[in-house]
């Protein structure tokens, strides 16, 4: 498990939880879940590959003719909807949890917010 915690938000007015994610090993994986702390109970968690792919390593070739391609790190964003997380309006925590074949395996994780304001103007 990993985990942040912060002081206690209402998130009524945000649709998602976004991150910036990837695998850097092994194969695709769908036992990354994510929970979130509300009211100081950790709420059932959703998988995040039930919400978008989890990039793999990428293997390119800067130059031609390319006898041995490099593998580069790649990520990319996934957007768990809130609503999927179930009832929510004191969210102090997030949480990864890794299960089944996703544990000992690396992710890159970045940019982990909550997103799309509902009241944008």
């Amino acid at each position: 498990m990993f985990s942040w915690t912060f002081p206690a938000i209402d998130l009524k007015d945000y649709e998602w939880l976004s991150m910036r994610i990837g695998q850097t090993s092994g194969v695709a994986t769908t036992g990354l879940r994510v929970y979130i702390r509300n009211n100081g109970v950790w709420l059932p968690s959703v998988a995040i590959t039930d919400h978008g792919q989890i990039p793999q390593p990428m293997s390119m070739c800067q130059l031609a003719p390319c006898g041995f391609p490099q593998v580069y790190e790649h990520m990319g964003t996934v957007r768990v909807p809130l609503s999927a997380l179930g009832a929510h309006d004191s969210v102090s925590g997030v949480a990864f949890v890794f299960q089944g074949k996703s544990a000992g395996k690396d992710f890159l994780i970045d940019n982990l917010e909550f997103s799309e304001w509902v009241n944008k103007p």
